[in-house]
């Protein structure tokens, strides 16, 4: 695996992929511990607790290194969607107080758009329309 050198890294994301047994993780590690950094697990079978062996999951020593989010947290009997991994994922990039707030912001904003726009029936809409039979 090839890495690019950076001078500097600002506060952003960065994402690191590569092919199955590369050493992504091992670069994960000393990249978060050298920038003060946490890692967000991205691996489909990595979520689900004890099978280390079957996704090679980082090691207890790995993730004591760096703090790691979406890895081993799930038991292998539930269920997880790509909606929530979405969200479980912005909640750990971004704090989940921030995600919390932004969410809270945005629920308030589409209710309040939604109430402004609401469908009102006019007056008399309940009637039959003109030139229609009415039943009296």
């Amino acid at each position: 695996m090839s890495l690019r050198a950076c001078s500097s890294v600002s506060d952003g994301v960065l994402i690191l992929a590569g092919a199955t047994a590369s050493g992504k993780t091992d670069i994960a590690v000393e990249l978060a511990t050298t920038y003060d950094a946490e890692i967000v697990g991205a691996d489909s079978r990595q979520i689900y607790r004890g099978m280390p062996i079957g996704t090679a999951a980082p090691t207890t020593e790995q993730m004591a290194r760096a703090p790691h989010h979406l890895v081993a947290f799930l038991a292998p009997a539930q269920r997880y969607s790509a909606a929530r991994y979405a969200s479980d994922a912005i909640a750990a990039a971004i704090g989940r107080n921030t995600f919390a707030r932004i969410m809270w912001r945005l629920r308030s904003k589409a209710m309040r758009r939604q109430a402004r726009w609401r469908w009102k029936p006019s007056r008399g809409s309940h009637r039959a329309a003109p030139g229609s039979a009415s039943r009296r």
